[in-house]
């Protein structure tokens, strides 16, 4: 499918889907509405209705020697007297007694009663100063106010569920659950609200709206009822009119996308055509900026990503570079380290470094002379190529100040004028200076804010208290301030099999792959755990290693990772 043919295709189904939800969106708020006004049209009918029965009802029952039915008992189970009956049909006492039961009867209190055939009244029963009267008014005068109303059906009803009167022959003298099956008129009689509107199935004309009015003076609820297809039919007309401006608009519609598709697709296509040039090589390609819209921005976008190409392709040959040159510094930096296994005799190290990027921070160093063994461990503030610059000064002032190796403050000063020399305090390195009397097995040691180092016993089962913690701190970081003083602490290591464990925060800052570090605690927990089978130090180093990388899981380092450990026995 062609763009031409695509943009077409959504020019025409948006509007459609657009203007088709629009005009749904509209017919159900016109019913909505109609069915509010037909609600509100039955309240206000329904009210002039029950006004007009009111008054009609209290005239003649103030006027009941003039009506064409009047029956009066003056005492309970008294005689009934027939004051008058001008029905057509003759009323016996057993007729009075039976027409006084039905009329009278506490549940209502109005019945429609048809005499004879074309003659009907409606019977209806009042208490007046101690005398029960019975009174006929003429259906004629009810009926016309219902038929005058402009509703659908009107009923009404009393108050226990029974229609006496209705527009409808189908329903008069009947329950109301005749004319609206399921509907609970019981409740509907017991709202205390006298009027109200609600849905129900009306029989033989399916649902419909349903507004009540609750007579006040009389025990009587007038009913109306609409069939909700009055207002779906009302709704047609407008439905069609929808549709034929809905038509109207696509034909528009398609005929404005036949034009304008072609201009956009025509500069759209030299858009393509500029591009394949680009991916053969033109990198010095523009096109030509015509116009304020849209592809013209398009445009100036295209020119501006072959420009940003060139740039890119020229900072990527830079960056490539400087890889190469920290490629380079990664590996003279290396040569800073001494070799990572060192035996002799009674006495081992074994060490482990590996930076977080490619240059790093961390340094560890171990020397020998005739009577001593010498070590350290030094971690730069940071990492990359300024951390690895530093530990190029603290190795260089290390390896020229044999003479100090008996005495790691003095070797510490020496360090830290270097490094301040060298940074001006700008980056600063923590570092742990060790020396062992190989006679006496004194161990003398310098601490410069490093993290403390462990000495353990090998062989057997440890606690937390076997451990020995070298806590002492002796002066400030190195480079921090040149005029630093540095003081120095020794401890006698006992004969038998032993391991000095030092490393950098870097060990501490160990992650899994939830990000979870492995912190001083887990890492005295796993000291313990690896030292308990490890006959010595070469074992405990080697099931540390594969005890750390266990635990990374392959996650990259947070910061760079060294760690030396120092056997003795």
């Amino acid at each position: 499918m062609s763009l031409r043919l695509k943009i077409l295709c959504v020019l025409l189904a948006l509007p459609t889907l657009a203007l088709g939800l629009l005009l749904y969106l509209l017919t159900q708020t016109f019913e909505e509405d109609k069915s509010t006004y037909l609600y509100e049209y039955q309240r206000v009918a329904l009210d002039s209705i029950a006004l007009n029965l009111e008054d009609a009802f209290e005239v003649l029952v103030q006027r009941k020697e003039s009506l064409p039915l009047l029956m009066r008992q003056t005492a309970a189970r008294g005689p009934i007297e027939i004051l008058a009956n001008q029905t057509g049909q003759p009323i016996n006492e057993d007729g009075a007694k039976q027409l006084l039961a039905r009329t009278c009867d506490p549940r209502h209190s109005f019945l429609w009663w048809p005499f004879q055939k074309g003659q009907s009244f409606f019977v209806h029963c009042r208490y007046l100063d101690g005398v029960t009267w019975v009174m006929g008014i003429p259906g004629e005068i009810i009926t016309a106010n219902l038929t005058d109303q402009d509703l659908s059906s009107i009923f009404l009803v009393t108050q226990d569920g029974w229609i006496v009167l209705s527009d409808d022959i189908r329903f008069a003298g009947k329950r109301v659950d005749k004319a609206f099956p399921g509907l609970d008129f019981k409740s509907l009689a017991a709202y205390k609200e006298p009027t109200g509107r609600l849905q129900a199935n009306f029989e033989g004309k399916g649902p419909s709206l349903l507004s009540y009015r609750k007579m006040q003076k009389f025990p009587l609820i007038l009913v109306a009822a609409t069939p909700e297809s009055a207002t779906r039919q009302a709704a047609i007309p407008f439905l069609v009119r929808g549709v034929l401006i809905l038509l109207s608009l696509l034909v528009l519609t398609g005929f404005l996308g036949v034009i304008f598709s072609g201009t956009l697709t025509k500069r759209l296509f030299e858009l393509l055509a500029a591009f394949r040039r680009v991916e053969q090589g033109d990198w010095e390609l523009k096109i030509p900026e015509k116009g304020h819209d849209e592809v013209t921005q398009l445009t100036r976008g295209f020119n501006h990503m072959t420009a940003q190409l060139q740039r890119l392709l020229l900072e990527r040959a830079e960056k490539s570079k400087i890889e190469h040159e920290m490629q380079m510094a990664a590996t003279l930096q290396s040569r800073f380290f001494p070799s990572n296994i060192w035996v002799d005799g009674d006495n081992s190290i074994y060490g482990y470094y590996e930076p977080a990027a490619q240059c790093g921070g961390d340094w560890w160093f171990h020397d020998r002379t005739r009577e001593r063994i010498i070590f350290c461990i030094a971690d730069a503030t940071g990492h990359g190529m300024s951390s690895a610059l530093v530990t190029a000064a603290a190795r260089a002032a290390f390896a020229t100040q044999k003479e100090k190796f008996h005495n790691p403050a003095l070797l510490m000063k020496s360090m830290n004028e270097a490094i301040y020399q060298t940074t001006a305090g700008e980056i600063q390195m923590t570092c742990f200076i060790g020396s062992f009397d190989l006679r006496s097995r004194v161990l003398t040691y310098c601490n410069a804010s490093h993290e403390a180092p462990v000495l353990l016993p090998m062989g057997q089962a440890l606690k937390k208290e076997d451990l020995v913690l070298l806590l002492e701190r002796h002066g400030l970081r190195l480079g921090q301030n040149p005029d630093s003083v540095y003081t120095e602490s020794s401890i006698q290591v006992e004969a038998g099999p032993k391991t000095l464990v030092l490393y950098s925060d870097g060990l501490l800052d160990v992650q899994t792959p939830e990000g979870k570090s492995l912190g001083e605690g887990r890492m005295l927990r796993l000291i313990i755990k690896t030292s308990k089978d490890s006959a010595d130090t070469e074992a405990f180093f080697s099931k540390m290693q594969e005890e750390l990388q266990a635990y990374r899981g392959g996650s990259p380092l947070v910061d760079d990772l060294s760690y030396l450990f120092f056997g003795l026995k």
